[in-house]
C-alpha cells in the first residue's frame, strides 16, 4: 500500500509539474476525433432505444448488475482501458452505475438539477455553480470545477448545456457537454486569470457526459458515462503516469455517483419548485 502511494505521488507530481512547466495547445485533429466520438456515443443511446435493447449498459452484464443493487458501484470501460491516443491527447471514457434503494426519480433529479448546491454536494470538485438560463428541456450552467495535486491547483472555468430526454415508463436521460472551459491561472492568487480557450496545462479540453436514470426494483439506478479530452502524457513519464490516470478517471466517476447517492439520502433536499425549469422534458429520442 504504501508502495502505491508513494508511485500515485510521484506520477501526479510529475504530470503536474511538465503541465506548469510548459504550456500546450489543442491539436485540431484530435478535436475533430473527439466531435466523432461523441457524436457515436450520443447516436448509441438512441439505438439501444428503439432497437429495444436494455436501457441501462449494467443490464447487459447480469452479474454486474447484481452487485449495482446489492449498494456496489460498478465502473466499466466501454472500450480498450478507458482511454484512447489522439494526436498530441487522450480521449477518456468510463461508465459507472449506482443504486439508490427507496428513491424516487423525481428526488433523484431534485438533486442533480440543484446546481446551487453542487459546491456542497460534490466538494471540493466543485468551488461553485449556477444555473445560468432554463428553457423545456435545456439547461444553461456556470461552473468551476478544481483539481488539487501535490504541486498545485488547477481549476477551470466552464459553461455547460444539459439537455433533458423523459422516454417513460420510470426512465429518463440527459447529454450534459462544455460550452466552453478556459483554465484559470494562479487560482486562488491575487493575479489569478482566465487564459485563452484551448490552452493551458491541457488537464481538460473537452468534457462530455449522458447519464442515464431509471425507477425499479424499489428505487432509481444511475448511470454515467463520462467522457473527456485531455493532453496526452509525455513520453518520459508515460510508464508511470497512464496507469495511475486511468484509476483517477475511474475513481472519479464512482465518487460522483457516491455523492449523488449520499445527496438523495441526506434528506436536506428542498420540495422542487413548480416552475418550468424544475421537470421540464424533452420527449424527442435522438435517431441513432
Amino acid at each position: 500500500m504504501k508502495l502505491r502511494m508513494m508511485s500515485f505521488r510521484l506520477a501526479i507530481m510529475a504530470l503536474g509539474a511538465s503541465g506548469a512547466a510548459s504550456g500546450v495547445e489543442l491539436d485540431q485533429r484530435s478535436l475533430q476525433i473527439w466531435d466523432e466520438y461523441v457524436k457515436t456515443a450520443d447516436s448509441e443511446v438512441g439505438r439501444r432505444i428503439s432497437e429495444g435493447r436494455s436501457f441501462l449498459r449494467i443490464d447487459d452484464f447480469p452479474k454486474e448488475q447484481k452487485l449495482v443493487q446489492e449498494g456496489e458501484v460498478v465502473t466499466t470501460a466501454p472500450a480498450g482501458h478507458g482511454m484512447r491516443n489522439v494526436p498530441r491527447g487522450l480521449i477518456h471514457d468510463w461508465v459507472g452505475s449506482i443504486f439508490i434503494p427507496n428513491a424516487t426519480l423525481d428526488k433523484v433529479l431534485a438533486v442533480v438539477r440543484d446546481y446551487a448546491n453542487y459546491k456542497e454536494f460534490y466538494s471540493p470538485m466543485v468551488a461553485s455553480s449556477e444555473l445560468v438560463r432554463c428553457s423545456a428541456a435545456e439547461q444553461d450552467i456556470s461552473m468551476v470545477w478544481l483539481h488539487h495535486s501535490f504541486v498545485r491547483t488547477f481549476a477551470i472555468e466552464s459553461e455547460l448545456r444539459s439537455r433533458d430526454h423523459d422516454i417513460g415508463n420510470g426512465r429518463w436521460y440527459n447529454v450534459t457537454f462544455a460550452t466552453r472551459l478556459q483554465e484559470i491561472a494562479d487560482f486562488g492568487q491575487k493575479g489569478e486569470h482566465l487564459l485563452p480557450p484551448d490552452q493551458g496545462s491541457g488537464l481538460l479540453w473537452r468534457v462530455h457526459s449522458i447519464t442515464k436514470y431509471e425507477q425499479r426494483d424499489g428505487g432509481t439506478y444511475v448511470e454515467l458515462e463520462g467522457m473527456a479530452l485531455t493532453r496526452d502524457i509525455p513520453l518520459g513519464i508515460r510508464w508511470l503516469v497512464k496507469p495511475i490516470v486511468e484509476e483517477l478517471a475511474r475513481v472519479s466517476i464512482a465518487g460522483f455517483l457516491r455523492r449523488t447517492r449520499d445527496a438523495v439520502n441526506g434528506n436536506t433536499i428542498p420540495a422542487p419548485p413548480s416552475n418550468s425549469c424544475t421537470r421540464a422534458v424533452s420527449n424527442a429520442v435522438p435517431k441513432p
